[in-house]
């Protein structure tokens, strides 16, 4: 389940450069169970040693213009703005909380909501067509001369595909309760490597690399749901690994 959100302004939305942590506070700041958020953000969901807390969202979409002396980007109204999650109940809860309140702030400005849209998925087909709303990121870290070093897969590294299906197979073991039956997942850059740059996004103190654009997704079609509402990737709940389907038209929308 995701939920689509449309924010107005009167002013223009300046934010810096690197603002993932900002909408990540907006959403925790969002619920009105605290008890929740706490637990999502204290938390999670565990798996054995893992935990995850099942939502992602993307950056935000609207025009815009990048102030590279300040270090900032700078948004025109409106702006729209999609939170995912296999839980219903963090859509809902953060959803209502914001239709109650009829505005947020994103950094220093206050935004009103002008519309609120939801979205459900079908996964009807084991092949899909995605864009990413926000970049699907997967490493690994070591140890190297007594440091430890991060090293960020990109979509032509084997370690690109493998660290993304099992990663999704242990998302799947954990809202199901079981193992899939079909382990058959696999997800393809549909862009150029000549020509591809990864997005360099700063969280807090730490760089992280991740890249954005059209992905081939394909295999179970429980898996594909699962990445759907999830989010692929490490890191969804700093705002990575969101997508949209560009292909099917199973989706069913609502509108409050």
């Amino acid at each position: 389940m995701r939920v689509i959100f449309e924010f107005v302004s009167e002013n223009k939305l300046v934010l810096p450069i690197h603002y993932n942590h900002i909408l990540q506070g907006l959403i925790y700041h969002s619920f009105s169970d605290r008890t929740l958020a706490d637990f999502l953000h204290n938390n999670g969901y565990q798996l054995n040693k893992r935990k995850f807390k099942l939502f992602s969202f993307s950056r935000l979409m609207g025009d815009f213009i990048i102030d590279n002396q300040n270090k900032q980007i700078i948004f025109e109204s409106p702006v729209k703005f999609v939170v995912t999650s296999v839980k219903p109940v963090i859509i809902q809860d953060i959803t209502s909380n914001i239709i109650k309140n009829n505005y947020v702030r994103i950094g220093k400005e206050h935004l009103f909501l002008k519309e609120v849209k939801f979205e459900s998925f079908n996964v009807e087909s084991n092949k899909m067509y995605i864009k990413m709303l926000s970049p699907v990121v997967t490493y690994k870290t070591y140890e190297a001369n007594g440091s430890k070093k991060t090293h960020y897969y990109s979509p032509w590294e084997p370690e690109f595909e493998e660290q993304i299906k099992n990663n999704l197979l242990k998302k799947y073991e954990l809202v199901e309760g079981k193992k899939p039956d079909n382990l058959e997942f696999s997800i393809k850059p549909l862009f150029k490597k000549e020509t591809a740059k990864p997005n360099i996004i700063l969280y807090r103190d730490f760089v992280i690399k991740g890249w954005s654009g059209i992905f081939e997704l394909s295999g179970d079609l429980k898996l594909l749901k699962i990445a759907y509402d999830i989010g692929i990737g490490a890191k969804n709940s700093l705002g990575f690994g969101c997508f949209e389907i560009l292909t099917s038209k199973s989706s069913k929308n609502s509108r409050r």
